[in-house]
């Protein structure tokens, strides 16, 4: 694999002291089978499955000009490994993936002439999925429609957790509803709401929070999963002469 840069809570693994190598990390992370036997059909179905955690492994080796250097370098890394689900930041192909990972070993396998470097190998047990820390942002302006429907292409591999922000353009009373129309997941208020000029109804799909203005308000329903390739979605508006613009925004989830 060519050299490319990697970090970890912001402690750079590619560098004079820290060489990295390897990187192993585009494998598919770990996938559990719930299934039943049949024992009439004589094999077994599956009922359910989900991924529980990737394993990213790099290993290469630390360099220093001295015994006492080499020392140092090597507690500084143990000391850099210690926090737990942390930004773990891989250049790949023309951009960067973040795993929110933890150090589950280092290994030093020492040699007697290892006095000024010595090879490493660290495994980090990560979220089974990584994501482009750039997020992407879609948006639609001045909807006046009581009913508006479109569409979003959710870029990578896996299902995102989207923020989708309403803005209202005028003061007005109304209640909202979000529907995406590809996965039948719909969300809304569970009552008429009171909206200022520029006041904000955020729905956060990772967070699971619904907030008018920053305040968390009571609503129905689910908060809408999103899967990659288009979406197709529906904002519904109980109220007369609407004016708001909508934004849906997102990290790229791959596995």
């Amino acid at each position: 694999m060519a050299v490319v840069n990697v970090s970890f809570n912001g402690f750079d693994l590619q560098n004079d002291t820290y060489l990295t190598r390897n990187i192993q990390h585009r494998h598919l992370a770990e996938k559990v089978l719930n299934s039943r036997p049949s024992l009439r059909e004589g094999k077994r179905r599956i009922l359910d499955t989900w991924y529980t955690e990737k394993i990213v492994e790099l290993s290469g080796w630390i360099i220093s000009d001295s015994e006492a250097n080499l020392r140092t370098a090597i507690d500084n890394l143990k000391e850099a490994l210690r926090p737990k689900e942390k930004n773990l930041d891989i250049d790949y192909g023309s951009g960067t993936i973040r795993y929110v990972a933890t150090c589950q070993s280092l290994e030093i396998p020492e040699e007697h002439w290892h006095t000024t470097q010595v090879p490493f190998t660290i495994r980090f047990s990560a979220e089974p999925w990584g994501i482009d820390p750039t997020t992407d942002s879609n948006s639609w302006t001045g909807i006046t429609a009581t009913s508006y429907s479109n569409s979003i292409n959710i870029q990578g591999s896996h299902s995102p957790y989207p923020v989708i922000e309403i803005t209202s353009n005028k003061t007005i009373s109304m209640g909202v509803k979000f529907q995406n129309d590809t996965t039948g997941d719909w969300i809304q208020t569970s009552e008429t709401q009171s909206f200022s000029t520029n006041s904000v109804l955020e729905i956060d799909t990772k967070n699971q929070t619904f907030k008018l203005d920053g305040t968390e308000i009571d609503f129905d329903g689910v908060f809408p999963n999103f899967e990659p390739g288009t979406n197709n979605f529906t904002v519904t508006i109980s109220g007369t002469s609407p004016d708001y613009d909508l934004k849906i925004k997102y990290n790229p989830t791959y596995l």
